[in-house]
């Protein structure tokens, strides 16, 4: 919703609210690779998810080259289950954001966005987590250049966040890339950036059990800390009506206090009372890679042909391998990461007609953590944790518009019923079918 004052258009108010809600039953884990409906016993669970949110924000433009801006969000979720594991959590998002073209003249120009904001965070769970409440206060700021054919941009960002009594965590993280139009249709790029994630509640506080299978809380857990870089190249074609585009580029990252749940026993004098999983901080890890993406449109009289495919290649390497018992010889990279991702994307409307297709394909992890692999029955043998973390995965839509806002589709997910793990031990979704109604006003 939107809303401009009649008799000052310098304003501009939007609001929006969003919910859903979700009821069912799961499972952690399959019983074996023979029984993957099957679950452990003591891993299933009912549950009812509600979630929803409200967003403001309100515009005010100071002249033809600045503005400045206010959002707001508010937003909650509320998790019920019949494991008492419930939770209820509250976010509220505040943001005041000034953007200023402070010069412009012929083949140059230099914009200027800054900003402040301050997130506050509260948990409520009696049996999971505990109650909890965290802030976070950034404030920011990016200078965009533009010379000629280039664009360039530096910024930075100063972070802090603190949860409860622990003490404040800060950071600061800078930014900067550059963009070159060698053509009219041939794009270069470049960009390098640091980043900072601090702990979730749940990484730091979660201490509970499906089964036999027990996470522990750590509440020492350090931030994640590391940069990332890329350079890529995109090339805009267009021939006989088609017209898309070409897209590659490679990447290289690295993290410092990376958090991962370890399987290990933390107090070997307690027993079997610290047996089980906990984030921890596993030092450093090197992720090189690259992409390649395509994308074409193409339009027949009143059809209207959408196409887009992508290839992910990633390396993921565990660089210290600390605390592990790894799958060997394997243990050199991260778990459960894929090396190669392919997805598609096709789209064909016809009037108020509309067919779409949507399918991924993923390789085996190149990695999997040893405690699964003898913990389900027969994802050792042979080394069948491999194919069976691997799958070619179809979905198929059909839609009708009744009306400019309104439309009705049916869906069907995972066309050919493929079986595979998208979390260790745990199958997706078997075929499934949809009718789907959205009505925008």
């Amino acid at each position: 919703m939107q809303y401009t004052p009649t008799n000052n258009n310098r304003w501009v108010l939007t609001f929006s609210a969003n919910g859903m809600r979700d009821k069912g039953q799961l499972f952690l884990l399959a019983n074996s690779v023979d029984n993957t409906y099957v679950p452990v016993p003591g891993t299933t669970s009912n549950y009812e998810y509600y979630r929803w949110h409200t967003d403001f924000s309100a515009k005010y433009y100071i002249n033809d080259q600045s503005k400045i801006i206010f959002r707001t969000r508010y937003f909650t979720t509320i998790n019920n289950n019949s494991t008492d594991q419930s939770s209820t959590g509250h976010l509220w998002f505040n943001e005041v954001q000034y953007l200023n073209q402070l010069y412009r003249q012929g083949k140059f120009e230099t914009n200027l966005t800054t900003g402040l904001d301050y997130t506050l965070s509260q948990t409520i769970s009696d049996s999971l987590y505990h109650n909890h409440e965290g802030n976070n206060i950034a404030a920011y700021a990016q200078i965009d250049q533009k010379i000629g054919k280039f664009n360039f941009n530096i910024g930075g960002r100063f972070e802090i966040n603190k949860v409860d009594a622990l003490k404040w965590d800060y950071a600061p993280v800078f930014r900067a890339g550059v963009n070159f139009q060698a053509s009219p249709s041939t794009f270069i790029r470049a960009s390098f950036g640091q980043g900072f994630r601090y702990p979730s509640v749940a990484e730091r506080f979660a201490a509970t059990s499906a089964g036999a299978i027990k996470i522990l809380p750590n509440p020492d857990l350090l931030s994640e800390k590391g940069w990332s870089s890329e350079v890529g190249i995109r090339q805009l074609f267009g021939f006989l009506g088609v017209k898309g585009y070409i897209d590659a580029s490679a990447f290289v990252s690295e993290y410092h206090n990376m958090i991962d749940y370890i399987f290990n026993n933390y107090d070997p004098a307690a027993g079997l009372a610290d047996i089980g999983f906990k984030a921890l901080n596993i030092e450093n890890s090197l992720i090189e890679g690259a992409e390649a993406s395509i994308g074409i449109q193409k339009d027949y009289g009143k059809l209207h042909v959408d196409i887009l495919c992508g290839y992910t290649f990633v390396l993921p390497y565990n660089v210290d391998s600390v605390g592990k018992k790894l799958a060997e010889p394997y243990h050199e990279y991260l778990s459960f990461r894929h090396r190669d991702m392919i997805k598609g994307n096709m789209n064909i409307m016809y009037q108020k007609f509309g067919l779409g297709f949507y399918c991924f394909y993923n390789s085996p992890f190149l990695n999997m953590d040893q405690f699964f692999i003898g913990f389900v029955d027969g994802l050792s043998k042979n080394n069948y944790w491999m194919p069976y973390s691997s799958a070619f995965v179809a979905d198929a839509r059909v839609s009708y518009k009744i009306r400019h806002n309104i439309n009705l589709s049916f869906i069907v997910k995972n066309v050919f019923n493929k079986e595979y793990m998208e979390v260790p031990g745990n199958v997706n979704a078997p075929r499934s079918f949809q009718v789907q109604g959205v009505w925008e006003f």
